[in-house]
This record gives C-alpha cells, sequence and structure tokens, in this order.
C-alpha cells in the first residue's frame, strides 16, 4: 500500500497524470456458474450463463496505466430437481443460486492505433454467495447458505474510444474464487459503457 501511495505521489508531481483522468462506467456480462465439488447437485444442478451487471470508476495514471474500483453482480441461478408425483414423500427441490461482490485492480492499455486499446488488468474481488434450497410444502421455508470467498481475478478487454469522452469495452475476466468449492471458477463475459469526466 505504501508503494501505492508513492507511485501516485511522483506521478503527480511530474504531472504525468492523464486529463480526464477520472471515470465511471456501467455494463452488463454473462457469467458461467457451475457446481463445484462441495455443491449438492442433487437439489437443483448448476450449469449454465446468467446474466448480471456491474458498475464501477476509476483513476487514469498517464496514458496507459489505471486502477478501477467496482462492484460485480454475477447473476442468480434457479433450478427445480422434480419429485415423485405418485409418492408425496419425495417433494419437488428447488435451489437458487447467486453471487455478486466488490473488487479492486490495476489497468494496462496497450493502444492499437488511435482509438482502439487492448488492455491488460488483474486485481482481487471481495465476494458473497446464497445457496438457498427449498422442499415444496415444507414448513422450515428453506435453508440458506452463504458464503463470503476473496481472490485473484484476471482480464483481458479490448476498448474502442467512440468521442472524446466516452468509450466502450468488451471484456473477459476469470476469478480465482469458489466459495468453499461450491462453484468452479466463474467466467465472465462482458460490454461496458464508460464516460471521461
Amino acid at each position: 500500500m505504501r508503494g501505492l501511495l508513492l507511485i501516485l505521489m511522483s506521478l503527480c508531481a511530474t504531472g504525468a497524470i492523464a486529463e480526464n483522468a477520472w471515470y465511471a462506467g456501467a455494463g452488463a456480462g454473462m457469467t458461467n456458474l457451475r457446481n463445484g465439488s462441495n455443491l449438492d447437485a442433487d437439489v437443483g444442478e448448476i450449469d449454465t450463463w446468467k446474466a448480471g451487471f456491474q458498475l464501477f470508476g476509476g483513476y487514469k495514471l498517464g496514458e496507459q496505466w489505471a486502477i478501477e474500483f467496482g462492484y460485480l453482480d454475477f447473476g442468480e441461478d434457479s433450478e427445480t430437481t422434480p419429485g415423485d408425483p405418485d409418492n408425496p414423500a419425495v417433494p419437488d427441490n428447488k435451489r437458487e443460486y447467486s453471487a455478486a461482490g466488490i473488487y479492486v485492480n490495476g489497468q494496462y492499455h496497450i493502444p492499437i492505433g488511435s482509438r482502439v486499446s487492448l488492455d491488460l488488468d488483474g486485481g482481487w474481488l471481495f465476494a458473497e454467495a446464497e445457496d438457498t434450497k427449498t422442499i415444496e410444502n415444507s414448513f422450515d421455508g428453506g435453508q440458506t447458505d452463504k458464503y463470503d470467498d476473496s481472490g485473484a481475478m484476471l482480464g483481458l478487454a479490448f476498448t474502442w474510444r467512440t468521442t472524446d469522452s466516452l468509450y466502450l469495452r468488451g471484456s473477459a475476466n476469470y476469478f480465482l474464487i469458489d466459495f468453499d468449492k461450491t462453484i468452479k471458477n466463474p467466467w465472465r463475459l462482458g460490454v461496458d459503457v464508460i464516460w471521461d469526466f
């Protein structure tokens, strides 16, 4: 942390901070949620792509470096395992799974022409997941397990500057989190709109 502050101070002192250094944005994406080894596959299996959203802001450290903070929603999955219609002792089982978190990452922008850049990023995600299992006609309202996890995130993106202050970004991210092995490390594909100010 002390090293990061020294870098920021030296960039400010040398005038290396870019104009319109602050930016904000929002986007949508699809995340691959799959069962991990500790998830009860008998109560609805997860292996699907789900839609979620992203809100973020950042600061440019010159033309090629940036720091970004954001909120990331991985989406929700809901699956039902049918029971036995001829046997009331075997009811339908429903499960719902959702995950979201906040992150901080560093980005390195490699220019490709005057308006497009290839972006490499790496950072850390602090996330929480909820896994709810409900048995039809039960009186307890179901069981909800919460899992906290944190881990590295790695990404690759292409950013296109459409105007002097508006950008579009297409990204792919891989997250080294598994929520106590309830899911496998998720992938996410996203599209973002970014505004400089």
